[in-house]
């Protein structure tokens, strides 16, 4: 099974958004297609990603786990 993450657009909640990497400054991009969101073998693989032990990690704020 398959896991991914996403997260409501804060300009229109009715949108989901999907995580879809990091750019070269290793800053989170989401987009509005799932076709390029990225996947985790483990709930526990993405959960880490969301994770924002030290309050530096505010890109995924308001973001799930999903599993397909």
């Amino acid at each position: 099974m398959a896991y991914y993450i996403t997260k409501p657009f804060s300009l229109n909640p009715s949108k989901t958004l999907y995580y879809v990497g990091e750019d070269n400054a290793r800053i989170a991009r989401f987009s509005d297609n799932p076709e390029g969101k990225v996947t985790f073998s483990t709930e526990e693989d993405a959960n880490a990603k969301i994770a924002n032990p030290d309050g530096t990690n505010g890109a995924f704020t308001s973001a799930v786990v999903v599993s397909e």
